[in-house]
């Protein structure tokens, strides 16, 4: 899977108001489809395959 471009990113405050975690939670609720990280995840059948996780599913995770 390829993520194409967000057309635009709204950036958190970064002058120390918020901690990481409301960092996380901005960025949930400004970001939801842009691309978090990406992982390399090993499969048996193919040798590799990109991941990438959004910043929803990482608040989802996180809330797990």
């Amino acid at each position: 899977m390829v993520a194409s471009p967000p057309s635009s990113v709204n950036y958190p405050p970064l002058d120390g108001s918020l901690f990481l975690s409301e960092m996380l939670e901005f960025n949930a609720q400004h970001n939801s489809d842009v691309t978090f990280f990406t992982s390399i995840k090993l499969v048996i059948v193919l040798p590799t395959k990109l991941d990438q996780v959004t910043q929803a599913q990482t608040k989802k995770s996180l809330r797990s």
